[in-house]
């Protein structure tokens, strides 16, 4: 439940923050400009969010491990050991930051639809 009210309170401080961008920036509250730049918000935040799990679903563990192995054996002559003891970029991530941009990520994409929605009608 604390997790919950710390998410909502960062979502108010974005929504806040996106008002007195829009404000700043256009010199005056437009809702069209509003719905803009959520929409922006709401793109960096689904981009942070697959690339987050691609990288934790391991995708990039295969290359990262060759790239270690070929450039140990070429350019430092690294014993086998110590590349092997590196973390992979899926160990890494922390496992708390996946659910918290995708929290973001959907709730301020039902905040600027239900925007839109009344933008239109």
């Amino acid at each position: 439940m604390r997790q919950l009210n710390r998410q909502l309170f960062l979502i108010f401080i974005q929504l806040v923050l996106v008002f007195a961008l829009s404000a700043i920036i256009n010199n005056s509250i437009v809702l069209l400009h509003i719905i803009n730049t959520l929409f922006y918000l709401v793109i960096l935040y689904i981009s942070l969010w697959l690339i987050l799990i691609t990288v934790k679903g391991g995708f990039f563990d295969g290359l990262t491990y060759g790239f270690q192995k070929v450039g140990g054996s070429i350019f430092r002559r690294i014993n086998k050991i110590e590349w092997e003891d590196k973390p992979l970029p899926s160990e890494r991530i922390n496992i708390t930051l996946v659910p918290f941009f995708r929290f973001q990520a959907v709730t301020l994409a039902c905040v600027m639809l239900l925007l839109l929605i009344f933008y239109y009608v």
